[in-house]
C-alpha cells in the first residue's frame, strides 16, 4: 500500500505543473510558425505547430509550409529540450517567362520526420514563455507534380523545375528558430 501512495505522490506531483497555451516563432526556412502547446509536468510537453515560408520575387512564387506535432522531453526538468515529431510538408514553387508568358510550377508533398533540440524559459512557471530551437527534418515518401502547359517535357525550362523538386524532395535541412514566445494557462 506505501508503494501505490508513493507512485502517486509522484504522479501528480509531476503533473502540478501541466499547462495548455499559444506560441509563434519567427526563424529559418519558416519564417512565420504557430501553434498550441501542452505541458505535461516538469518532464514532458506537446506541441503542434504549423510553418510557413511564402516569397513572391518578381515572376516567381515560393510557399512552403509544413503542419507538425513534436513530443518533447526535458531531460533535467527544466526548459532544455529533445524532441521527435512528424510533419508533412508541402513545396509549392512557380515561374513565369516574361517573354513568353508560360509558366512552370512544381508541386512536392513529403511527410517529415522531426529531430528537434532547444529550450523553454518559463514553462514551468505558466504564464509567458520564451524559448529558441533547431530542427533536423528529414522527408520520406515524396510527391511531386509538375505543372507546365505549354513546355516540352525535354525543355529546359521543365527539366530545371523537375530536378529542383526532386532535389528538394530528398534533401533534409535544418529549421533554426531564432525566438518562440507563448502563453501558457
Amino acid at each position: 500500500m506505501r508503494k501505490y501512495i508513493v507512485l502517486l505522490s509522484l504522479f501528480t506531483t509531476s503533473f502540478a505543473h501541466a499547462g495548455f497555451g499559444i506560441n509563434f516563432g519567427i526563424g529559418a526556412p519558416y519564417v512565420s510558425q504557430y501553434g498550441v502547446n501542452a505541458t505535461f509536468g516538469t518532464d514532458l510537453s506537446l506541441t503542434a505547430n504549423y510553418n510557413i515560408l511564402a516569397l513572391e520575387l518578381g515572376t516567381a512564387e515560393v510557399e512552403l509550409s509544413m503542419p507538425e506535432v513534436t513530443v518533447n522531453w526535458h531531460p533535467f526538468s527544466g526548459s532544455f529540450f529533445l524532441g521527435f515529431g512528424i510533419g508533412s510538408q508541402s513545396l509549392d514553387v512557380s515561374a513565369t517567362d516574361v517573354t513568353t508568358s508560360l509558366t512552370a510550377s512544381a508541386e512536392v508533398n513529403s511527410t517529415t520526420t522531426i529531430a528537434k533540440l532547444g529550450w523553454m524559459w518559463g514553462k514551468g512557471d505558466g504564464g509567458f514563455w520564451g524559448g529558441i530551437d533547431l530542427a533536423f527534418i528529414s522527408p520520406t515518401g515524396s510527391d511531386i507534380t509538375i505543372t507546365a502547359p505549354g513546355l516540352s517535357t525535354t525543355s529546359e525550362e521543365y527539366q530545371d523545375v523537375e530536378e529542383a523538386a526532386e532535389n528538394f524532395a530528398e534533401t533534409a535541412y535544418i529549421n533554426l528558430t531564432f525566438i518562440r514566445l507563448g502563453y501558457l494557462f
